[in-house]
């Protein structure tokens, strides 16, 4: 007989709104009437952006996604790494991340998916890396770190610098998604529905289609760990973003 904490709890998918070509709030609207349950929101898009989003237009949105009875799975921040290695704009990638750090704690406390560099390569990197991961710590908010090197580097915070998983990145590298989120444990996240063809080109999970992910393995193994309580629907390569959704809906329920 399993104990309680052996028996997976299906993530709930979080489509990512700025896929659509909408205002984000119709975007949710359209969303929540189609029965999807999570959102994930890219922190710069039109519309949601932190320095759009003052106190009580924060409140707002937090109330809208509540209302619908739906849930923020995290936000997207996916700042060139080039920004923290160079001098002329690394302070400026801090502010954003910064802000954006202020808006996920406002929303909820949700996690910030992003590209992290590798520490040791300055001094002033690894000010600044601190300087992220501290103020983190300070507001509750996890930092889903995509990039390679960032599961075998021991986190430089150790409670809010995690993993982002991303399942197409693992395939291509020849690793097992479903592995990996038993493997990383406390250390996910964020993670991604988003597979790889045999050609080597990211697309949405569909039924029948060409991907290389085990989607039923993935899905356990998502349900046992519990940084893996909202998937995010990666649409950033499906040129019909809708159509895109279904199938990876449709795959993912049919996955079982």
């Amino acid at each position: 007989m399993n104990r309680m904490d052996d028996i997976p709890i299906y993530p709930v998918l979080a489509p990512m709104i700025s896929s659509f070509p909408v205002h984000p709030r119709k975007a949710i609207d359209v969303l929540s009437s189609q029965s999807w349950r999570g959102i994930q929101i890219d922190a710069r898009a039109e519309g949601t952006r932190p320095s759009q989003l003052g106190i009580s237009a924060r409140r707002d949105l937090a109330g809208l996604v509540h209302r619908k009875g739906m849930v923020l799975a995290g936000l997207d921040l996916w700042l060139p790494e080039r920004a923290f290695l160079d001098a002329d704009t690394i302070e400026r990638a801090v502010d954003r991340t910064v802000e954006c750090i202020d808006l996920a704690a406002d929303l909820g406390n949700c996690p910030i998916s992003m590209l992290l560099p590798k520490q040791g390569v300055s001094s002033e990197l690894d000010s600044a890396l601190e300087v992220i991961l501290a103020k983190a710590g300070q507001r509750d908010v996890r930092i889903a770190d995509h990039s390679k090197d960032a599961p075998g580097m021991e986190p430089v915070h150790g409670q809010s610098h995690g993993l982002g998983l991303d399942p197409a990145s693992l395939l291509m590298a020849g690793e097992d998604p479903a592995a990996a989120v038993l493997a990383w444990g406390g250390r996910l996240a964020s993670a991604r529905l988003v597979d790889l063809t045999s050609e080597g080109i990211r697309t949405v999970p569909s039924l029948g289609g060409r991907g290389q992910l085990d989607l039923i393995s993935y899905k356990i193994s998502l349900g046992l760990n519990p940084g893996g309580r909202c998937v995010v629907v990666d649409l950033r390569d499906s040129p019909d973003p809708l159509q895109g959704l279904v199938q990876a809906g449709q795959a993912w329920e049919s996955a079982s």
